[in-house]
């Protein structure tokens, strides 16, 4: 995807290299990965600027093509740590300090006070603002399986023949998932977004999906149902109308911080919503969709021009 696209590549420097450090999981979830690695991927492969991955682990689904730009360790001099994870304690902080600048990324840790730079990308709990993030139009940052499945598609037009398109988190079991089903109008087209697992239901007929499908489900559903993430914004520039099904009051906190951001309808916390009320409100979704096409390159763009600012921003504090 690098070398395919309308961006160019900045003259190389003789920088000290950026440390990217996240982290991915049960309970973290993919989405801290999947943006951190269009970053990596922006720096290195677009703007010719070396950056490292900095994580314990990466998921089987991790493209290959980066696994050269990941280390467990900060074992360089870089000139900048980007730290994207939430809850970040003094200790952690102060120790990166001695390194290099950090910058903390929808952090609501003690050490976000501690942090060089501080940068809000999603809906941040005013309680815990002590330090004001920086401010930056279009920086959100969606995630590298999005931004590189648009790019195989960005020539077409796409229908929204599905329903709905459904992401019941990482790692979610069969019973979360008929859940999520059970609530769904009868004869309902749906997908189920999970990874290498991804499939279909269409006309009562099962389909395997492929995992670099990705994006074009999204693109093709005129609904999507999803737990508080980047999986919500990802829908929100693909004109689906969105739901949110939270897996704690924490997420659903941030589901409502963000209504008016992205129109979302918030159904509150998975294991407490009114069941027969959150069927009839997605019954009337399917009724009224947003759109019945949308134009993949038009939401590619999008993608690239908010790394571009996000890349703008990161050269201020550099």
């Amino acid at each position: 995807m690098a070398n395919q696209n309308n961006f160019n590549n900045s003259e190389n420097t003789n920088e000290h290299p950026i440390a990217i450090k996240t982290s991915w999981g049960k309970y973290l979830g993919m989405g801290h990965l999947q943006r951190m690695t269009s970053v990596l991927w922006f720096l290195n492969e677009i703007k010719n600027k070396k950056a490292f991955l900095i994580t314990d682990s990466i998921p089987d689904s991790f493209p290959a093509e980066l696994n050269k730009y990941v280390k467990k360790n900060i074992d360089f001099l870089p000139c900048l740590i980007i730290r994207d994870m939430r809850d970040s304690s003094k200790d952690e902080i102060e120790l990166l300090r001695e390194t290099c600048k950090v910058t903390s990324i929808d952090d609501n840790g003690i050490g976000r006070m501690i942090a060089n730079y501080a940068i809000d990308i999603l809906p941040n709990p005013e309680e815990v603002i002590k330090k004001a993030g920086l401010k930056h139009k279009n920086i959100f940052l969606y995630g590298y399986n999005f931004i590189n499945d648009l790019f195989r598609i960005k020539n077409k037009t796409i229908k929204k023949y599905l329903d709905f398109a459904i992401y019941p988190g990482n790692l979610a079991d069969t019973e979360k998932i008929d859940f999520f089903i059970s609530l769904l109008p009868i004869n309902s087209s749906f997908a189920i977004l999970k990874g290498k697992d991804s499939y279909a239901i269409i006309n009562g007929v099962r389909k395997q999906l492929e995992e670099s499908s990705y994006a074009e489900i999204i693109l093709s559903s005129k609904s999507l149902i999803s737990h508080f993430g980047i999986t919500l914004y990802e829908g929100f520039i693909s004109g689906c109308k969105l739901f949110a099904i939270n897996p704690t009051p924490y997420h659903s906190l941030l589901a409502d911080m963000a209504v008016d951001d992205l129109g979302l309808f918030n159904l509150g916390i998975y294991d407490k919503i009114n069941k027969e009320e959150t069927a009839n409100i997605l019954n009337k979704s399917v009724k009224s969709p947003l759109c019945e096409t949308i134009n993949a390159k038009n939401i590619y763009k999008t993608t690239m021009d908010n790394l571009e600012e996000f890349y703008n921003l990161l050269i201020t504090i550099l």
